[in-house]
């Protein structure tokens, strides 16, 4: 099966098939202060207007950020200078760290964090060999940051997050905290429509799944669906998926039907601060907060204590060694 994008023959035909999606040139809007503490599991793009209550007996949709290093969004709970390193004091946004849903709220989910890298480390390590023959010269450097951010060690990498988007529809947008690099995505799940579009391009996603060689007779539908994957600049183009429609029921599983996305990214900032430093620096340093962890030794007083005293833990018993 091959895939290629086709033209739509008019911005007209794409404002409809997107139903009346913005198209304009004006920049996405920001988030207004006061929705600050819903940035954090909101994806620049993805709709919130379909997130139900549970107490209604209706699904609740969202998205999942499972990211190994980043600066938290949505946070401004003020935090004492730890140590040396960041002597100027600053916000929990200057912490480079693992997101919240990544180190899960409960035993419970952060066991299900980790079995989720296991059963798609397969499906992360295709991207992976996917995005190094595509984009070499970005796979270096997304690799690099990658190997002193990671914090799930099952996960293979380059990309240091991913956001899963989990039933909700998906409106035009940019990735504008993405790096330089390409983001890669795939839906999930049990739906009609939900086509790709690339409204910079006047494109969309389209397949070919029947071809008769003898007869020149080609049958091309559009199509975006589990087993097709994208990978695409997202922060230089703007794209979108159409709407789309659960489709069928309930599987064995006890999965509802519907379209769950999933985006692979890095972001800029992220990969900029990473790229230099060691392997597993982020969780060797708690993010640059600590000394390293590898040169804590048992004995004195360690340097960089008043981070360890203002987090409220007793560890007089270990010393860092001047090695």
């Amino acid at each position: 099966m091959q895939y290629h994008t086709t033209p739509i023959p008019s911005v007209s035909e794409l404002a409809q098939e997107l139903q009346a999606f913005s198209l304009g040139s004006e920049e996405p809007e920001e988030p207004e202060p006061e929705n600050q503490a819903f940035v954090e599991y909101s994806r620049d793009g993805v709709s919130d207007e379909t997130e139900f209550s549970t107490k209604d007996g209706l699904e609740r949709a969202g998205v999942t950020h499972l990211v190994h290093a980043w600066y938290a969004q949505g946070h401004k709970v003020s935090v004492s200078p730890p140590c040396p390193q960041h002597a100027k004091g600053g916000t929990v946004q200057d912490v480079l760290g693992p997101s919240t849903d990544m180190v899960g709220k409960t035993s419970r989910r952060a066991m299900a964090v980790r079995w989720y890298f296991r059963a798609t480390r397969p499906i992360a390590i295709i991207l992976a060999e996917y995005f190094r023959v595509c984009f070499p010269e970005q796979f270096r450097t997304y690799e690099a940051a990658f190997r002193a951010g990671v914090w799930e060690q099952a996960d293979p990498g380059p990309f240091l997050g991913r956001a899963i988007v989990y039933k909700l529809q998906v409106k035009p947008h940019l990735d504008n905290l993405d790096g330089e690099g390409p983001a890669a995505s795939f839906p999930m799940g049990s739906f009609s429509g939900g086509a790709m579009y690339w409204p910079d391009l006047k494109a969309k996603l389209r397949s070919v799944q029947w071809f008769c060689s003898t007869e020149q007779i080609m049958l091309i539908s559009d199509s975006y669906k589990p087993g097709h994957i994208c990978i695409y600049f997202a922060k230089a183009l703007y794209h979108a998926v159409g709407e789309w429609e659960p489709k069928g029921g309930v599987t064995q599983e006890n999965i509802t039907p519907g379209r769950i996305g999933h985006v692979f990214f890095s972001h800029d900032r992220s990969v900029k601060d990473l790229l230099g430093k060691r392997e597993n620096w982020v969780s060797d340093t708690a993010g640059g907060m600590a000394p390293s962890a590898s040169q804590v030794t048992v004995g004195g007083k360690p340097p960089g204590s008043n981070f360890v005293s203002k987090m409220n833990l007793d560890i007089s018993y270990v010393s860092v060694s001047s090695d």
